[in-house]
């Protein structure tokens, strides 16, 4: 019984390092702006900052739509 509860005790231990080297690469590609998911090649549409931009360049705090001035 010793032996199995040493095994399973390693088997606990290598999960949790595997699981905290993923949050350490993905803190790191956050960190470092590279945790997009283009980058990560997720089957989502991208989003388009320029697009955006043409959308609420005239719009103050939320307020009215593109076309109001």
């Amino acid at each position: 019984l010793d032996a199995e509860q040493e095994s399973l005790n390693a088997r606990v231990t290598l999960v949790s390092a595997e699981r905290d080297l993923a949050v350490a690469e993905y803190g790191l590609l956050a960190a470092t702006g590279q945790l997009t998911a283009r980058n990560l090649q997720l089957p989502v549409e991208y989003y388009d900052p320029t697009e955006n931009y043409g959308e609420v360049r005239n719009k103050w705090i939320g307020f009215g739509t593109a076309g109001d001035e």
